[in-house]
């Protein structure tokens, strides 16, 4: 399986790089046919085929020759804010390129010193993009992405000011982008950076940096977890919030760092781990020491953090430096090693500062003065020095040419042969093959050497030979065998899945008697498996059919016994109808009396109720004329009262009005 997987990858690798080649010779007979005269030049046709070549070499990883399709590109296609936008790409990814081989650069080697050139024409190119896109949703969308870009190319070319501002603008007015959290820790970065610079509002941008942190941490939690709670912003953060000085932020900047130190001793960096010793106040002796600095400013590096790891870097020597009296003490003149000054040197050299990396360099050029990698560096950043190893080294070949016309003598030629010739016969002990060993020997030793090569060739070819057929028919063997193999994996499969079929049992049987099936594999155990399943298969049907015998019997004897129970129930079911008829009469003839009885009382009770209603109705009617009768001379009394006393009422008026 795993070589057939990965067989199909290669296939895929291969059909990926013959389609490249095709398409990128077609796009070149394409130009080429433009190149010729005589031909009339379609400006839009060449365009595109410019800018797709462009394109295929920027994702092939071939920086320079897009970077040069781009530009032939431009001259057609200058408002074409995406071909600006992929220039000014893979100009950043030639520049970063070059910045790696410049890291490498020994004294001697050819060196690309046009390599800011590069970032000039990113800026340029990236301009042209913005100021060329057309109005509309797709631009507004990939404006932030466009500032960051531009942004990031001004942090590596050491225009701060600039870079901060792009990624203000972008805090600013796009707070929903995807990498808006990026945004303001870059610009976290860039600040802290400038507040370490001399003249600038020191307090003012830590304020702002612990303003951007805490906003990253409390409007946002969920928002970029891999920002906010990883262990450079947790850094950056505690070093903007002790540098700030104020008692709360100098809280917030140990409970930072103790934050920090856990994580990467739950990472198993071996820098936490050295201070891990299960004490409260470990992060205090970890982030003190110059092996964390220096660990953590190589690691920022290695992330694209340049000023950060500038500071680290910075803090490093600090703290070596207040250290110099116990280094001196042990006979250590400087305590920073050569790499690490290297380090130091060309990171300062990414941003611009030529300065500090001069002096970082000059330091490192002091312990090792011959070491070709800092020759290198300094003879491209500083022309005095530059012209100073030239004299060096023409003084130096000048040397080696004068002590060789002195040394080569015959007698030394004879003995630089001699040498030469053990050198290669102790090498030929080890590597008995070597090709280039065994040429010389041949070549410088032809009466030892030359037959015993000639028939160890002759030998190894007839070997070979015989590897070859022996090889062959391994192989013709081998597929049979795999074809085999697959047929009994197949039939096994097969057996699984139907085990009680015979003509499968049958086939697998046969193929277990093959010659190619190898005796351990699970096809040959099943002739056993199939005896003993044969046994157990007529003990299993005698045991049924006796089982059957019995269960027959047993059904008999309950449906007799059914039976006789049921001629049972059928009597006692006549029994008991003759009786209930029985009780029914007897019942019904004690009814019909009761019945008459009721019927008689019934009409007596009828006839003295209807008596007494009658009486009782003449009473109440009496009652009820009586009550009315009452009720008339009592408003009759009534009135008689009220006209009497109004009477008198109106006499004492009167009287008194007269």
């Amino acid at each position: 399986l795993l070589e057939g997987t990965e067989r199909k990858r290669k296939a895929r690798r291969n059909w990926r790089n013959g389609f490249l080649k095709v398409t990128f010779r077609r796009y070149g007979a394409i130009l080429a046919e433009f190149d010729k005269e005589g031909v009339d030049e379609d400006v839009k046709t060449r365009s595109k085929c410019v800018y797709r070549l462009g394109v295929l070499h920027y994702e092939e990883g071939e920086w320079p020759e897009a970077c040069e399709r781009f530009k032939e590109a431009s001259k057609f296609r200058d408002r074409d804010h995406r071909m600006w936008r992929m220039y000014g790409k893979a100009s950043i990814a030639l520049f970063e390129s070059l910045d790696a081989e410049d890291q490498n650069h020994t004294e001697g080697e050819p060196r690309d010193s046009t390599r800011h050139q590069h970032l000039e024409v990113a800026h340029k190119a990236l301009h042209e993009a913005m100021k060329n896109a057309p109005m509309g949703v797709e631009t507004f969308v990939g404006l932030p992405e466009s500032f960051y870009e531009l942004a990031r190319l001004y942090e590596r070319y050491g225009a701060f000011e600039g870079a901060m501002e792009l990624l203000g603008k972008i805090t600013e007015y796009f707070p929903h982008w995807k990498g808006y959290d990026e945004a303001m820790f870059r610009c976290v970065c860039v600040m802290k950076h400038l507040a370490n610079l001399p003249g600038s509002p020191f307090r003012t941008l830590l304020e702002k940096c612990v303003e951007f942190c805490d906003s990253m941490m409390e409007e946002r939690p969920e928002g970029n977890s891999k920002i906010s709670n990883s262990e450079e912003f947790l850094l950056v953060y505690a070093q903007v919030c002790e540098r700030e000085g104020s008692y709360m932020n100098g809280e917030k900047a140990k409970v930072a760092f103790q934050q920090a130190f856990e994580k990467r001793v739950e990472a198993g960096k071996a820098d936490a781990l050295e201070f891990n010793e299960g004490k409260r106040d470990d992060w205090k002796k970890w982030i003190d020491s110059p092996t964390t600095t220096l660990a953590l400013a190589r690691e920022r590096v290695e992330q694209g953090y340049v000023t950060l790891a500038a500071e680290l870097f910075q803090d490093t020597v600090a703290t070596l430096s207040q250290r110099a009296d116990r280094y001196r003490a042990m006979g250590i003149e400087n305590p920073i090693d050569f790499d690490t000054l290297i380090d130091i040197a060309f990171n300062y050299a990414r941003i611009q500062d030529m300065e500090t990396a001069m002096h970082y360099a000059k330091q490192a050029y002091e312990l090792k003065p011959f070491n070709p990698r800092i020759r290198g560096l300094l003879g491209s950043w500083d022309l005095e020095f530059h012209a100073f190893f030239k004299k060096q080294q023409d003084a130096a070949f000048g040397l080696q040419k004068i002590w060789r016309m002195r040394v080569w003598s015959a007698e030394y030629y004879q003995r630089h042969y001699e040498h030469c010739i053990t050198t290669w016969e102790t090498e030929l002990r080890v590597h008995h093959w070597d090709f280039e060993i065994r040429s010389k020997l041949t070549y410088f030793k032809k009466h030892k050497w030359r037959g015993l090569f000639l028939f160890e060739d002759q030998m190894a070819a007839k070997l070979q030979k015989w590897a070859r057929d022996k090889r062959r028919k391994y192989m013709w063997e081998l597929g049979m065998k795999q074809r085999h193999y697959k047929k009994c994996a197949k039939m096994f499969s097969k057996y699984k899945r139907h085990p009680f079929d015979l003509e499968c049992r049958a086939e697998a049987l046969e193929l277990a008697d093959h010659r190619l099936t190898p005796p351990e594999h699970s096809l040959k155990t099943l002739a056993a498996i199939f005896e003993e399943e044969h046994k157990s298969a007529g003990l299993m049907q005698r045991q049924y059919r006796r089982l059957c015998a019995a269960r027959r019997i047993a059904a008999l004897k309950d449906a007799r016994k059914i039976e006789i129970e049921a001629m049972r129930q059928r009597r006692a079911w006549q029994i008991q109808c003759s009786w209930r008829q029985h009780y029914a009469r007897v019942v019904t003839q004690a009814r019909r009396e009761h019945h008459a009885a009721c019927l008689h009382l019934a009409k007596v009770l009828q006839k003295t109720f209807r008596a007494k209603q009658g009486a009782w109705h003449q009473l109440q009617r009496l009652q009820e004329e009586h009550r009315l009768e009452q009720e008339r001379l009592a408003k009759e009394a009534g009135a008689l009262k009220f006209q009497t006393i109004w009477r008198a009422y109106l006499a004492r008026k009167l009287v008194k009005t007269w």
